[in-house]
């Protein structure tokens, strides 16, 4: 996918050379659209936000987690001593305490992959919008993602003002 990507900007370059346009009339820019999403503001926020939800997720699993170590441990002290009724009793309260932690994690990935995606898709739409705007301001001819090229000149390297026009819209 990404040679095909690199061929057809190739060909667009070449022939944008080929025909009235020559290279010191064209506008050309590139553009690093991880680092320009990845650098906003919003985008920051957003995964500080998973960060601690992640975090306070983590928290709750641990407690549950040490909540089953502890109802191990009572039941294997105890399993000698108690009746067998009751033993059944605490052994499946115990099965039922570790499918409750299994849907707890699951629930917990789960919610966090959506919200990702919802970051990731906001952000997207937000860096496509932005370098339209750029390019209709800056009267660009081509803009390319420096993912999908071999060599560009530091100075052709729009990025950071992608990132600002990113980050100036809220």
């Amino acid at each position: 996918m990404q040679y095909r990507i690199m061929i057809a900007a190739g060909l667009l370059v070449c022939g944008l050379l080929g025909g009235e346009a020559s290279a010191a009339e064209m506008k050309i820019g590139y553009v690093d659209m991880r680092s320009a999403i990845e650098n906003t503001a919003s985008f920051k926020a957003g995964m500080h936000r998973l960060k601690v939800s992640l975090e306070r997720q983590n928290k709750e699993l641990k407690a549950l987690a040490g909540k089953i170590q502890k109802a191990q441990t009572d039941l294997e002290g105890k399993a000698m001593a108690i009746k067998p009724e009751r033993l059944a009793t605490m052994q499946e309260e115990i099965a039922e305490m570790k499918k409750q932690q299994r849907r707890k994690q699951q629930d917990a990935r789960d919610a966090l992959t959506r919200e990702k995606q919802r970051l990731d898709t906001g952000a997207a739409e937000n860096f496509i919008q932005a370098v339209k705007k750029y390019a209709a301001k800056g009267n660009f001819d081509l803009i390319l993602r420096k993912q999908t090229m071999l060599h560009g000149s530091p100075k052709y390297d729009i990025t950071a003002e992608i990132t600002k026009l990113m980050d100036a819209k809220k």
